[in-house]
């Protein structure tokens, strides 16, 4: 059964530091940052991200996280994890997919792919996603 759940995010905190930078090449930055989930997913999230991003300014950053996600889904109180992946665009915006770590939660227990993509936004823009579960 696939079951559509809509949920927005909004970044509460937004902690960035760059790790590793070079002339002539991109620099690498780690950001820790707290999310918002409001809509039929209620709670936190706490994602860790690592960007890289290109040696000339502008162009596309490059990104990979994890996220724990400690919610109330259907009135059940649970967490699970988010794999993120991808893509931020000046021009396009964010893309990219979220996937849940099967076995990573407690209280809610799903398998799904999440695909997700948002218009270039500032910041404390809210992301509407629309998530397909498998129950």
């Amino acid at each position: 059964m696939t079951t559509s759940i809509v949920c927005q995010t909004s970044v509460q905190t937004w902690s960035e530091i760059p790790f590793h930078e070079m002339s002539e090449a991109g620099k690498l930055s780690r950001a820790s940052i707290v999310n918002t989930l409001s809509g039929d997913i209620e709670g936190e999230g706490v994602l860790e991200y690592l960007l890289a991003y290109p040696k000339i300014a502008g162009g596309d950053v490059i990104f990979t996280g994890m996220e724990r996600i400690v919610a109330k889904m259907a009135a059940r109180d649970g967490s699970f994890v988010l794999r993120h992946e991808g893509v931020f665009s000046a021009s396009a915006g964010v893309s990219g997919s979220l996937t849940i770590i099967e076995g990573s939660g407690s209280g809610i227990s799903l398998a799904s792919v999440a695909k997700a993509r948002s218009a270039p936004r500032r910041v404390n823009t809210v992301l509407n996603i629309t998530w397909f579960w498998k129950r």
